[in-house]
């Protein structure tokens, strides 16, 4: 896949365009990619547009969201799926006060050729959010392509949509956010050295950096499972404070257990899968106590895994 990251020059000709935010990449925006990937049939390039940072981060008016997907995660996905390039145009002041026409001229038509524009039926584009899909049906023949207006997807009646699957995270509800994603919720990060506790107790983590824009789920240990190359592991996953070894816990941190294997991991990009919430995250009166839930939250791991994956 062509990713193209924070760059407003590019050149590409007979494409298919989805529109749009695109955090999480859910099962409603798997129906815009679905069409035009199937513009490749006839010999178009699938193109996944949308901005870097998020406009909430640039519009002052709005409290800056933490994503689902960030960086790499969201360009992994877009990969999986099918999409040829996927361009994050930078978003700026200056993108901010583009006009709806403007943004049809120069980006859609002169620098992508586009043929086909796949968008939901609530998107909204350019200075003041003047932009909409009457817009772009209004200026479909003068510039020769074809728009396609996708409906939200619903389950049990209720649209998805990333507002939605970023509160069911919030809550903890992983196997929901299964549902609405396609996939299970997925943290990307590069392995640090930490403190090394985990270790010393007979448990050695992996101890994930993390984005400060990314999303996490509420502080507690989960059932997961972590990708290492092209190979996925079964394991466990704490997020938190680790009050027990930590007396401050000012600082968040995602620490993963594989379990069954021992590997060395420092330096390594790894994706952990978060599948279900176990326990909250807790102070134990001693180190024996903490090493025996830990037994515990193995154990409870292993059976849900068995019973799913």
């Amino acid at each position: 896949m062509n990713y193209i990251v924070k760059e407003k020059k590019f050149n590409f000709k007979d494409t298919a365009v989805a529109l749009g935010n695109f955090d999480g990449i859910h099962k409603g925006h798997q129906l815009l990619l679905k069409e035009v990937l199937e513009g490749k049939k006839e010999g178009l390039t699938s193109v996944a547009f949308t901005f870097n940072p998020h406009p909430s981060y640039i519009i002052a008016s709005k409290k800056p969201v933490e994503l689902i997907l960030v960086g790499e995660e969201r360009a992994n996905k877009f990969d999986r799926l099918g999409i040829d390039v996927l361009i994050e145009y930078p978003f700026n002041e200056e993108t901010l006060h583009m006009s709806p026409l403007n943004f049809i001229e120069e980006i859609l038509i002169k620098q992508l050729d586009a043929k086909l524009i796949v968008v939901g039926n609530d998107y909204r584009f350019g200075h003041k959010r003047q932009g909409d899909i009457n817009f772009l049906k209004n200026y479909a023949s003068t510039y020769g392509y074809e728009i396609k207006i996708i409906e939200k997807k619903k389950i049990n009646g209720i649209a998805i949509s990333s507002s939605l699957i970023r509160e069911t995270i919030k809550e903890g509800d992983m196997e929901k956010a299964k549902e609405l994603l396609g996939e299970s919720f997925r943290i990307i990060g590069k392995v640090d050295h930490g403190k090394k506790i985990g270790r010393k107790l007979g448990f050695p983590t992996a101890n994930l950096v993390t984005k400060k824009d990314k999303l996490l789920p509420p502080n507690g240990v989960y059932a997961t499972r972590t990708r290492i190359d092209n190979t996925w592991y079964n394991s466990i996953t704490n997020i938190g404070v680790n009050p027990t070894v930590d007396s401050e816990g000012k600082n968040r941190t995602v620490e993963t257990y594989i379990y069954d294997i021992s590997l060395e991991l420092y330096g390594h990009t790894i994706e952990v899968e978060l599948l279900k919430y176990l326990r909250e995250e807790q102070k134990f009166d001693s180190f024996e106590t903490l090493q025996n839930q830990i037994v515990k939250d193995i154990l409870e791991a292993k059976n849900y895994l068995k019973s799913t994956v």
